[in-house]
């Protein structure tokens, strides 16, 4: 099975993509095959780490977070490693940001955005599309649930020719406060 990863320096948005997926069937929203060790409630607290290109390699944000010892600290520290030791990290200038979270999940054929661009797109394959698109975005509404970012990028078609919705970090439960 392919998958693809999605690396995430700020916990918060980590939380927000784990978290809103719980209750969504993933017949309407790519599932999560796995994610990084940094446990849901880490998540909350630590900070993602700013280091210069030139600077030491050192996971202080681990460790200042408490998360150095047991089996959630020992796991963060390897996650942490493996993106030091592949140098996994958003670069602007000399400055590196690493990832502190990801997610794995089925990996799409494309995205709408690609198939709009490169395909030839007939009225009735956009009718298709527009119907697979609303079933999804009905299923999060009637669990409560608004998308937040729905455009093109976010819509995947999967290897079995179906619709599904990516990228639910900025999604949201009507009647609560984001996280």
């Amino acid at each position: 099975k392919n998958v693809v990863v999605k690396f995430m320096i700020n916990p918060i948005q980590f939380l927000r993509e784990v978290e809103q997926r719980k209750e969504l069937d993933p017949q309407f929203v790519v599932s999560i095959v796995a994610h990084s060790p940094l446990a849901l409630e880490a998540a909350a607290v630590v900070e993602p780490q700013d280091v210069d290109a030139g600077g030491e390699d050192e996971d202080e944000g681990a460790e200042e977070a408490g998360h150095d010892e047991g089996e959630n600290g020992m796991e963060l520290k390897n996650w942490m490693a493996d993106c030091y030791k592949f140098d996994l990290c958003h670069q602007t200038g000399s400055k590196k940001t690493y990832y502190k979270c990801g997610i794995v999940m089925e990996a799409a054929q494309r995205n709408l955005m690609v198939v709009l661009v490169q395909e030839r797109v007939s009225i009735e394959d956009v009718k298709r599309i527009f119907r697979s698109v609303l079933k999804c975005l009905a299923h999060m509404h009637r669990l409560k649930k608004l998308h937040g970012d729905v455009k093109p990028l976010n819509v995947v078609r999967m290897n079995d020719e179906t619709w599904k919705l990516i990228d639910l970090d900025a999604t949201v439960t009507i009647g609560t406060q984001p996280i």
